[in-house]
């Protein structure tokens, strides 16, 4: 899976690899959840109101990554909290 990011601060595309991993099955919200750090706990707090749900979190350069997803939309919360909407991301149903 190929991550795309647009950073405000220095306007330039940076190209993330998240290293592949073979799905389990379902993972439970609550391992997920566990994962985050409170700075991303606390931003996908602001998006659960909205719709979104935490779809999933993978490692990227030891660190995790959240994704989550409301219908067709997807967003990214990085390690310190901060939500991209921004992401070219794919995503296997």
């Amino acid at each position: 899976m190929k991550l795309l990011s647009n950073e405000d601060n220095n306007a330039t595309m940076h190209e993330v690899f998240v290293k592949t991993e073979r799905r389990r099955d379902n993972v439970g919200t609550e391992t997920l959840w566990d994962k985050l750090t409170l700075a991303q706990q606390f931003s996908a707090c602001s998006l659960f109101p909205v719709g979104y749900a935490l779809k999933c979190v993978r490692p990227v350069n030891n660190r995790f990554l959240a994704i989550m997803t409301f219908k067709q939309e997807k967003v990214t919360i990085d390690f310190e909290g901060n939500i991209h909407t921004t992401m070219n991301i794919s995503l296997r149903n």
